[in-house]
């Protein structure tokens, strides 16, 4: 064979893989570039700016949709809605209609010189939508024709023949409805300071879940628990997501004001309805009712106002949630500062108990905690050990039933030193190889293993034996 004709494989094969890539990189830098240049002749394209001065030159922008109209007329550095100053208007949205009108300009242009028939098509030859802007220099009235499936709008500026296409942005400020203007009361509740949370759903039970503030100030740690549609503890992590999720709600805007039939909007029966409370009692009541089309909005109702606005439909779907959902997983009920004595009773029977004496030392009288186990004393760690073996339960099932059966376990925690109520576990034979963990009425929401259950009093048992 020739050397001089012999060729190796691989270095062809890279040969033409570069020859490739750099193919493909030329067409991609072409398209690339003449996207570019489609987007600068669009942007330079003087048929799309339909107005473009200074904001301080306009004068009155007049809005007319489906025949109503109101006007934003401005006197000196003011504007003022229909000839009255702007009382319960938003600033805000009064400077961001001026704003895009200032420099208003459309997205496309869908036809130079359409037909009378294309006019009609595009909802153009009748239009009861219109915007007129009126500055020291410039007449512009917009015509608004109909809507695409995207929320953009056709239009076409009068005594022009372009039909232009507005973008969904640029017409949901400049066809916001007068009602749109007004003002909206924000929700300013401090979730640092929320104590009260109710949430009434339109298919199921309400929840009402509270910070025990007993417990919260004994042990220093903040304490929740349902107390509707049972009472029990809350996960703090799932109550803290949660309030976060709550951030979220707020009205954005007015939709009708004097309401006096709610169910067009959801509302007669909302879908839910949140009310949270601070210490002293204030706080809102949120009442959300039905979306807004395909659109990611919802009505809502603010403190059982005759106005309904709409709001962001962004983490709504975590109200859809079951209350005891919200149930702390362990049997963590009593926090163990909190307990004076703990009664065992059934399977093992003992008395477990926290005393304090005084003592003299060099530096004076100091006061010490004793722990004891049937009289006997125990050391701290071994009275600890087995506390939270106890409250450390993990919860093996969720039910949300009154349990028939006697108990083979009682648990009480005496708790009468520090003013809080007694609480009583029941440990009763439930599903194989569970108990169902109820209350003094037998009415339980949770069910632990066997077995667990059983190395706890193991434990106690070694403690026993040791004193």
């Amino acid at each position: 064979m020739n050397p001089q004709k012999q060729k190796n494989p691989m270095l062809r094969n890279v040969a033409i893989l570069l020859v490739v890539l750099v193919g493909v990189g030329a067409l991609a830098f072409g398209a690339m570039a003449l996207n570019n240049q489609i987007k600068d002749r669009r942007e330079n394209d003087p048929r799309l700016v339909l107005l473009r001065r200074d904001a301080e030159s306009l004068s009155e922008i007049t809005v007319t949709l489906q025949g109503q109209q109101f006007a934003l007329v401005r006197q000196g550095n003011s504007w003022l809605m229909d000839g009255q100053a702007a009382t319960g208007i938003s600033a805000y949205r009064v400077d961001e209609m001026v704003n895009l009108v200032s420099n208003l300009v459309a997205a496309e242009v869908l036809e130079e010189k359409p037909t009378d028939e294309a006019l009609a098509l595009y909802g153009l030859t009748d239009s009861q939508t219109m915007v007129e802007i009126v500055g020291a220099k410039d007449h512009v009235l917009l015509l608004i024709g109909g809507k695409t499936p995207e929320g953009a709008y056709y239009a076409q500026v009068q005594g022009k023949r372009e039909i232009l296409l507005i973008s969904p942005q640029t017409a949901g400020i400049l066809l916001r409805p007068r009602v749109g203007y007004l003002s909206v009361p924000g929700i300013t509740m401090d979730r640092t300071k929320t104590v009260w949370i109710e949430l009434h759903h339109r298919n199921r039970e309400a929840m009402v879940v509270q910070e025990d503030l007993a417990e919260t100030s004994l042990s220093g740690l903040s304490t929740w628990k349902l107390t509707a549609p049972v009472e029990h503890p809350v996960n703090l992590e799932a109550i803290q997501n949660f309030m976060q999720s709550c951030a979220y709600f707020s009205p954005a805007e007015a939709v009708a004001v004097g309401v006096v039939d709610f169910a067009p909007y959801g509302l007669d029966i909302p879908l839910f309805t949140l009310t949270m409370k601070d210490t002293h009692g204030d706080g809102y009541t949120l009442a959300v009712g039905d979306r807004i089309g395909d659109e990611p909005r919802v009505y809502c109702r603010l403190n059982n106002s005759d106005t309904v606005y709409f709001m962001s439909s962004y983490n709504i779907d975590t109200m859809d949630l079951d209350p005891l959902s919200m149930a702390q997983s362990f049997v963590a009920l009593v926090g163990l500062e909190g307990v004076d004595e703990l009664r065992i009773a059934g399977l093992v029977q003992a008395v477990m108990r926290k005393e304090s004496t005084k003592i003299v030392t060099e530096s004076g009288t100091e006061e010490q905690v004793v722990y004891t186990l049937d009289g006997a004393p125990v050391s701290e760690d071994a009275s600890l050990a087995f506390y939270i073996g106890v409250v450390g339960l993990e919860s093996s099932g969720v039910i949300n039933t009154t349990v028939e059966g006697y108990p083979e376990l009682t648990l009480t925690f005496i708790r009468e030193k520090n003013g809080l109520p007694t609480v009583e576990l029941r440990f009763i034979p439930y599903e194989t190889g569970t108990y169902a963990v109820a209350n003094a009425e037998n009415f339980a929401l949770m069910t632990v293993r066997r077995e667990d259950v059983e190395q706890v009093l193991t434990l106690l048992q070694e403690y026993r034996d040791e004193t």
